[in-house]
């Protein structure tokens, strides 16, 4: 068999189309992950004015944060000083709360 054999064993049509399934179900459980499934969200108050939204993950991503959003002024852009950390277990959300709690930036 020739390389040229080789190739087209290797990029047939039919494993093209399992490798594009695979892809496309692994994108369907990514959304219902983090789009459909609940999450628990935090309130996260007093944030330094310039801080951004990866700041603030930033300091939960020790314990599982998923994502996080600083709230910011329309006209300015600038930081209201709260935000939302999103958690995929109420474990997670309590030991972040715990280890956070009362710290200062």
């Amino acid at each position: 068999m020739n390389e040229a054999n080789t190739l087209d064993a290797l990029f047939s049509d039919e494993i093209i189309k399992e490798i594009v399934d695979q892809s496309i179900s692994e994108d369907r459980e990514l959304h219902q992950f983090y789009y459909e499934q609940k999450t628990h969200i935090l309130f996260v108050f007093h944030i330094p004015d310039d801080w951004s939204s990866h700041h603030l993950l930033q300091m939960f991503v020790p314990f599982d944060a998923l994502y996080a959003v600083v709230m910011k002024h329309d006209d300015t852009g600038q930081s209201k000083g709260f935000g939302f950390v999103h958690f995929a277990s109420r474990y997670q959300a309590q030991m972040g709360i715990h280890a956070v709690d009362g710290m200062s930036a």
